[in-house]
This record gives C-alpha cells, structure tokens and sequence, in this order.
C-alpha cells in the first residue's frame, strides 16, 4: 500500500494529548457510573473510550493521506464492434485499367519507380500526366474510404489488413487504431514488373493462403464474436475440389462470414472456384465494376450487425481511503457510546 498525501500523516499527532489522557486517567480513582477505577476491570474500562477516540482519530488521518493498493488488473469496457480482415490480392492482374478516375492525393505517387526517392517528380501536378486508373488503386481507395467511416462511427470496431498475390502477408494486424490505415495512402510494398506488383495469385492451393492467414490472425487478436472476412481480388485463380474442401473447413473453424468483392470481368457470374467457395461458406459475392460499386459493396457489409467487445484499459492502482473513512467514523461512535452510556459521561 502506498499514499498519494502522505504530509496528512502528521495529523495522526493528535492522538498524543488523547493517549496521555487515557494514560493519567487510569491512575485517577474516581467512580464514574459505578464502576470503580481502583480495580483492573474497571480502568480498563475507563480507558477504552480514548483508546478507541485514538484508534478513530489515527484511522482519519490514514484516510487523509489517500492510500492506494496496486493492482495488476485492466479495466473493461464494452462496446459494440467487430473484427474486420480485408484481404486484397495485389497480383499483376491487378494492374488492369478499372473505370472511372482516380482521385489524386498528394502522395499518390507509389506506383511510380521514382516514389522512394521523395524528389518532387513524385508529387502529381497540373503538368503531369494522368496515371491510368487500374483495379490496385480502386481497391486501395475503397479500403480508405470503408476504414475512415469506420473510424468516424468509433463503435469499436477492430480491422486489419492482408496483402495476397502467391502468398499472404499480414500488412496491419487487427487493432481499434484505424489511423494505421487511413493515414497510408498506399499499402503495397515494393513489387515486381512495370506496375511494382505481386506475382501470381493464390487462394489457397498452396498452404497458407489469405484465407488460413486471415483465420491464424483472427484466432490470435479476435476480439468480437463477429468475424467479418472481406476478399476484393479478381478472382483469377481456380482450386480444384480438395483445395475447396479444405479451405471450407478453414473458414468454419474460424467462425468467419466471408464477403468476396470481385473487380475483375470473370467474377460475378458464379463460374468461378472462388464465388463457389464463398457462397458454399455462406458469404455473399459482389461485383463492382466502377469505383462507386466498389463503394456501396463495402458501405452494405458495413451495415453487418455488430457484437460486443471487451476494450482493455490499464488499472495500475486503486484507491482504499473510504474503508480507513468508515473505520474511523465507526470507532468513534462506539467510543462516544462507551463514554455516555456505560461511563455515564
């Protein structure tokens, strides 16, 4: 235990004048309601009112001085939210033209060679050239755009972030921080090729895949009981029975309600491997074949209804001043008791 005010302990002084009292008067032989001092029984009974006025007034200045305990404990709040994996395949695909015009940001300048140079070539300008607007960037702006709305509704939502071409990577782990991701206007790392992109595409057939990344991931930062798994991909990759299989089994132990955003022109027919395993899985498809459908498929799975989650605060220390409080107020009610009633002062 320790004290926030420990110069108050020096109010425990006044108990001294008291103690001497109790000490004297022990040695003082009057009779005070019957009860006759000279025997022991009955200076002990003299005594107990100041001992007890002591013990009172000792009490009030350890009150006084605001003791603490510490405590290894985190505090919990409630809040409604969930956990959220995007996961977006940054195959050379994924470089093909999409519709529609990027809106260019002052940073935007990532997929340029140039960009790490940090000269100022890589800042666009009224001069420079349009930059073709490909299915990475659209990707990339709907991303931002779903976090920032999560950010500003602050329900507690947990996301987190997967980059996939033959591989997986976890790029941002799940976390109630969403700056991590709105604040980047790029997500990728260095590539291969022309467009700095992954090479080849992946969903599964070769172990890991997004989705074993993404339940690895959710097993080990989830929070919520609500695990929302969001793929945009174009879906070029096909998985025979056995990959499906598996992978079936992987999104069901995990307890994840998987959503595919397709950008490609193969995906949204229900041809593909990919649109057969989510919907096997109990998930939803969607083709978005502009920015604004990408836009409204992740403005509809944000419409997902959230479950509770324990958000975690640190508790170092807690506060014990009100028991030293009640102790003392208790001790000197007794001690006034004894002092009127049995000693019939």
């Amino acid at each position: 235990m320790s004290f926030v005010n420990l110069s108050w302990m020096l109010a425990a002084l006044a108990v001294v004048p008291v103690l001497y009292l109790a000490r004297n008067a022990a040695r003082i032989l009057v009779s005070t309601g019957g009860v006759h001092k000279t025997t022991a029984s009955g200076v002990a009974l003299a005594a107990l009112p100041r001992a007890l006025m002591t013990l009172a007034v000792a009490l009030a200045a350890v009150a006084l001085c605001e003791p603490v305990i510490r405590v290894n404990e985190k505090t919990t709040t409630v809040v409604q939210g969930r956990d959220i994996i995007l996961a977006l395949d940054w195959s050379a695909s994924m470089a093909e033209p999409y519709k529609g015009e990027r809106k260019v940001r002052a940073l935007d300048a990532w997929y340029d060679p140039n960009a790490s140079k940090k000269t100022e070539s890589t800042i666009p300008d009224e001069t420079t050239e349009p930059k073709p607007f490909r299915r990475i960037d659209a990707a990339q702006d709907a991303i931002v755009a779903f976090t920032k709305t999560r950010q500003a509704a602050n329900t507690g939502d947990h996301i987190g972030l997967i980059l996939f071409d033959h591989k997986p990577e976890l790029r941002w782990p799940l976390d109630r921080d969403l700056k991590q991701i709105t604040r980047h206007s790029s997500f990728l790392p260095k590539g291969k090729g022309a467009q700095q992109l992954g090479v080849g595409t992946n969903f599964g057939t070769t172990i890991p895949g997004p989705f074993d990344k993404a339940s690895e991931h959710f097993d080990l930062k989830g929070k919520s009981s609500t695990r929302v798994f969001i793929l945009i991909t174009d879906g070029e990759n096909e998985m025979d029975v056995d990959v499906m299989k598996r992978l079936n089994k992987v999104i069901d132990d995990a307890r994840m309600k998987v959503y595919v955003i397709g950008v490609g022109e193969k995906i949204g027919k229900g041809e593909l491997s990919l649109e057969r395993l989510c919907r096997d899985a109990g998930g939803e498809v969607f083709r978005a074949e502009s920015q604004a459908d990408l836009d409204k498929c992740l403005a509809r799975i944000n419409a997902l209804e959230s479950s509770p989650i324990p958000v975690m605060g640190d508790k170092s220390v807690e506060p014990v001043f009100y028991y030293f409080l009640i102790a003392a107020m208790v001790i000197f009610v007794l001690s006034q008791f004894f002092e009127a009633v049995i000693l019939g002062r």
